[in-house]
C-alpha cells in the first residue's frame, strides 16, 4: 500500500493532497496492490467509512496489480498497532485540525480578498465542539465551512476551536501590471500573459491570412499590410489584425511565384479604388503608395489569375491596375 492519497493534483474534478494519515471529516483516495484489497475493506470499514468506489486496471491509466479506492471519508478515530504496521495509515487520530480548503492563498496563511477559504476541520469533533472566529461564535454555513460574522473582511482574523488558535489573514490584491507587447509575432496583435493585445488601435480589423498569399491589399492606394508568416507554424491560415478592411491577397514575392499555382484572391467586398484619398506630398508620405503600386504591377505583369469569376473579380483586378499604373506614372 502506498501514500494515502496520489500527490498534489486532481483526480476526477476533486481537488487531492497528499498526507500520511486519514483525516476524520476529509475525502481521501487510498492506492493499494490487489493483494490488499480485504485488509485495506476492513481497516476502511472500522474507521467509519461507507463502501468506497474501487477501481483496477482495467480502468484506463491504473498500473497493472494496483486498486484504487475512492470516497473514502473516516468518521471515527481507531487506536492504532504498537507495531510498524502500514495499515496504520488508515486508522485516522482523534486530533482535531483546521483545514483552508479553497479560496485563492497569496501565501502562509494569506488569502485573496473575495475568494476566502473553506474553514473546516479534521479529528473527531463530536460532542460539544464550539468554533469562534474573532470571538463570534460561528457555525456551519450552506456551504459546509464554519463561518462568523465578519469571518470574510479584510484583515487578519483569529480561529478558536478546542481551546486552541490559528490565524488567518485576507488581504486586498493590490499588485498591478502594465499590458506589454511580451510575445509579437507579426501578426499585428501580441500576447501578454492571459490578453491578445492590439498592436496599434489601428490593427483592429481581424482577418484569417492564407499562407501562400501573405500581403493584403485595401481600396486605397497605401493600403498594403504585409503579414509575418512564421515558418515554424505549420497551418495553412492564420489570424493577423490589419489596420483596414482588405480586398484582395497577393503572393509574398509575385515576381518569382510559380504562374501555375499562384492565384490573387478577393478576400473582401469587392470595392473599388477610392482613388480620391490619394495625396501624395513627399517620399515618406508616399511610401505606402509606392509599395501598393509595385505589388500589384508586380502580379500584373507576372499575369497571375485571379482565383474566382464572382463578384466581378477579374474586372475589379483590372481595375486596380489601371489605378496602379496611372499613380506609378505619376509619382516618377
Amino acid at each position: 500500500m502506498r501514500r494515502l492519497t496520489p500527490p498534489t493534483g486532481q483526480l476526477g474534478g476533486m481537488c487531492i493532497n497528499q498526507v500520511t494519515r486519514l483525516l476524520i471529516g476529509a475525502q481521501h483516495v487510498v492506492l493499494a496492490t490487489t493483494g490488499q484489497r480485504t485488509a485495506v475493506l476492513a481497516a476502511l470499514e472500522e474507521a467509519g467509512c461507507a463502501q468506497p468506489m474501487i477501481m483496477d486496471e482495467a480502468v484506463e491509466g491504473m498500473p497493472a496489480g494496483w486498486l484504487l479506492f475512492r470516497g473514502v471519508e473516516p468518521t471515527r478515530s481507531v487506536q492504532g498497532s504498537d507495531e510498524a504496521d502500514i495499515l496504520n495509515a488508515l486508522r485516522p487520530l482523534a486530533d482535531i485540525e483546521p483545514r483552508f480548503a479553497g479560496g485563492i492563498r497569496l501565501e502562509g496563511r494569506t488569502w485573496l480578498l473575495g475568494h476566502p477559504p473553506s474553514i473546516r476541520f479534521t479529528g473527531d469533533i463530536t460532542g460539544d465542539f464550539k468554533v469562534k472566529i474573532d470571538r463570534e461564535s460561528a457555525t456551519v454555513s450552506l456551504k459546509g465551512g464554519y463561518a462568523a460574522p465578519g469571518w470574510d473582511t479584510e484583515g487578519r482574523h483569529s480561529l478558536w476551536f478546542a481551546g486552541r488558535l490559528r490565524k488567518y489573514r485576507l488581504m486586498r490584491g493590490t499588485e498591478q501590471w502594465r499590458a506589454w507587447s511580451a510575445h509579437d509575432f507579426g501578426t499585428g496583435a501580441a500576447i501578454c500573459g492571459a490578453r491578445t493585445l492590439h498592436q496599434t488601435e489601428g490593427h483592429k480589423y481581424p482577418h484569417l491570412v492564407a499562407t501562400h498569399n501573405p500581403v493584403l491589399i485595401g481600396p486605397a492606394p497605401g493600403q498594403i499590410f504585409r503579414c509575418n508568416v512564421r515558418k515554424d507554424v505549420q497551418h495553412d491560415t492564420l489570424l493577423f489584425f490589419v489596420p483596414f478592411a482588405p480586398v484582395w491577397a497577393l503572393p509574398a514575392d509575385p515576381v518569382h511565384a510559380n504562374k501555375k499555382t499562384a492565384r490573387i484572391f478577393l478576400v473582401g467586398s469587392p470595392q473599388g479604388v477610392r482613388s480620391e484619398q490619394v495625396k501624395i506630398t513627399g517620399r515618406r508620405a508616399t511610401r505606402g503608395i509606392v509599395a501598393w503600386c509595385a505589388v500589384i504591377n508586380a502580379a500584373g505583369r507576372k499575369r497571375l489569375p485571379v482565383a474566382t469569376e464572382q463578384h466581378g473579380a477579374p474586372a475589379l483586378w483590372r481595375e486596380y491596375r489601371r489605378a496602379a499604373k496611372r499613380l506609378w506614372r505619376k509619382m516618377r
